[in-house]
């Protein structure tokens, strides 16, 4: 079974939409015993910019996980949206969720383990027994 990016709470990796999808770790559990069914869930490596509200943005940010500037781009040219921390050179852009975005940095093994501990907490935390991932890949608007 493969559900589209809907499931995710206002397009935010690493959550479901409580409302809309409540039944939706029931529902995978329940298929998958009964049915033998195996479910795929879509992530977006597009993490929304959101240091207030968004713990998987803030846990990132505190690792240091995201794409950044060159040094060799000046801080004037680097049109960075208003109101994000730029203490780290991150580079920004926009897709969705509609804010500003960033980009995790798979090149880097600290990543890969923030990767994986967002992906355990879809399965034990929010009780999602997906199978598989499929990562949504398309092209990202840099600001």
């Amino acid at each position: 079974m493969y559900v589209d990016i809907d499931y995710l709470d206002q397009y935010q990796d690493f959550t479901y939409d409580h409302k809309k999808f409540a039944e939706l770790p029931d529902l995978m559990s329940e298929t998958q015993k009964d049915h033998k069914l195996h479910w795929t869930l879509p992530l977006d490596p597009v993490i929304e910019a959101n240091e207030k509200e968004n713990p998987v943005f803030s846990d990132g940010y505190t690792k240091d996980v995201f794409l950044k500037w060159s040094k060799s781009v000046p801080m004037t040219e680097r049109h960075n949206p208003p109101n994000v921390p730029t203490d780290k050179d991150v580079m920004y852009g926009k897709e969705m969720p509609p804010g500003p975005a960033v980009f995790p940095d798979f090149f880097k093994n600290v990543t890969h383990v923030w990767w994986k501990k967002w992906i355990n907490y879809m399965r034990n935390d929010l009780n999602l027994t997906f199978d598989g991932l499929w990562i949504v890949s398309r092209e990202n608007t840099i600001l």
